[in-house]
């Protein structure tokens, strides 16, 4: 045996191993000389080698009832660490094919009882099960309970603005973004409204009902939980993502366990629902000529796409953030009705990005470039090698905290260094 699988409660001898490695999040030791160099290069490169498997299975999950809902089926690396599973797997995989002894430390008991089938794996008794899924389920109830009520009182007070918009219209929707304001201006769209008076702005059901309220005043913004029920709001306190059956074994059945405990234990399965039923009623009485939104693939855009189809409605998808190679979520391969949920155009930010879209997938007609409206042109020559150097943090804590690390460096060498903390 090649890898010693071990929570962390459980001693090992350190004779017994050449290195060591810990997962997710579980704790490290204190022996940081043996830890297994070049870690997080080969974690990267597993997580990249895993994205067929993860594009065939996201395929599958979302063709079946309720997968419009979970983030994991649209291979979306930002809503779900599925892929990292999948990376974890590959990696320990391939270290039991070695002649050095290396130990892995996980307490993670779904990604802990998937390592463990693999040949060449030594594991220890698994960590409890029962416990962690009681624990999630009593905190993903009480998150669909919270979301039900806060969309019941959202749809009561944003009723109203469903009168401002006229069948016919062209509109943005949009999240509600911070940065965006009452005066013409949206943080993903830029001056697009001020510069086109006729424009009407949809706000995502993320957005809160006071920020949508104050949004509002404009006379040409409002929030998709006008054209949401409250009854129907009740009863996502019953709404989770339910994978089949037949999705609970085989090679990945315990990691498709994980998921669907993660992504069960909040909100986001029950908002999904909410998302895709106020835009659906919206689509049926409002009657939009044209909708633009900053696209990413998700489950709830791939809704608007089909209902979109069926009302006859244009759809442009303006790509939102990108992470380059990682963010799988772009590609057509987990879209299990191809082209019936991707937007009619596409637009791209730039001449990369589009070739990777159309690599993964989405079809050149469908394909333009269009820039980013978030960001102003600057004079030519501005570039100075010696300058400050501006760092935007990362919205996820523990990458902010790593960008901070490189921060220290710099200014430890001299450097001037703005940092701008994530609006969100």
């Amino acid at each position: 045996m090649s890898v010693l699988l071990r929570p962390s409660n459980v001693v090992t001898v350190p004779s017994a191993y050449k290195f060591w490695l810990s997962v997710t999040g579980t704790p490290s030791l204190a022996d940081p000389g043996r830890k297994l160099p070049g870690l997080e290069k080969q974690l990267e490169d597993a997580f990249v080698a895993e994205r067929e498997t993860w594009w065939d299975l996201g395929r599958t999950l979302s063709g079946d009832a309720g997968g419009d809902i979970a983030h994991m089926p649209t291979a979306g690396a930002f809503g779900s660490d599925f892929g990292v599973m999948l990376a974890w797997g590959r990696l320990v995989g391939d270290m039991a094919l070695e002649d050095d002894v290396t130990l892995v430390v996980c307490d993670d008991p779904w990604l802990f009882r998937h390592l463990a089938i693999i040949d060449g794996v030594d594991a220890a008794s698994p960590p409890a099960l029962v416990n962690k899924i009681m624990r999630y389920a009593v905190r993903g109830f009480f998150a669909r309970c919270s979301v039900a009520f806060r969309n019941v009182g959202a749809a009561s007070r944003l009723s109203s603005g469903r009168h401002t918009m006229v069948q016919g219209d062209t509109a943005l929707l949009v999240y509600g973004h911070p940065d965006s304001d009452a005066n013409g201006f949206d943080a993903y769209f830029g001056d697009l409204m001020a510069r086109h008076k006729a424009l009407k702005r949809l706000l995502h059901t993320d957005c809160p009902a006071g920020r949508a309220i104050d949004l509002a005043s404009d006379g040409r913004t409002m929030s998709l939980h006008a054209w949401g029920n409250a009854w129907f709001a009740l009863s996502l306190v019953f709404c989770r993502w339910r994978p089949a059956d037949r999705h609970l074994s085989g090679p990945n059945g315990w990691l498709i366990r994980r998921a669907a405990v993660m992504e069960n234990s909040g909100g986001g399965p029950a908002m999904n629902r909410w998302q895709a039923y106020c835009q659906k009623h919206w689509l049926d009485t409002a009657r939009p000529n044209c909708i633009a939104w900053p696209w990413e693939n998700h489950g709830w855009e791939r809704n608007l796409c089909r209902t979109a189809l069926k009302q006859n409605v244009k759809t442009i998808g303006y790509q939102h953030t990108v992470v380059g190679p990682h963010q799988f979520n772009y590609a057509i391969h987990t879209n299990h009705d191809g082209l019936a949920s991707i937007p009619d155009v596409v637009v791209a930010d730039g001449p990369a990005y589009l070739s990777e879209m159309l690599a993964w997938g989405i079809p050149a007609t469908r394909l333009v470039i269009g820039g980013a409206f978030r960001f102003p042109r600057f004079a030519d020559d501005l570039f100075d090698p010696q300058g400050p150097v501006f760092v935007p943090l990362s919205a996820i804590f523990e990458a902010a905290q790593a960008q901070l690390n490189v921060v220290r460096i710099l200014v430890a060498n001299g450097r001037i260094v703005f940092i701008k903390p994530h609006s969100m």
